[in-house]
């Protein structure tokens, strides 16, 4: 893997990506798919 999305200026405050980007998943999900995929490398 060279890349993953996803990986660049994600705001993790959740009330202020909830109104931001209302479709996105929630910051602890988002950070649990991180540790994961770096967990991998």
């Amino acid at each position: 893997m060279d890349t993953l999305a996803g990986g660049g200026g994600e705001i993790l405050v959740n009330s202020v990506r909830k109104v931001i980007a209302p479709h996105k998943i929630d910051t602890e999900t988002w950070l649990g798919i991180m540790e994961t995929a770096h967990r991998m490398v």
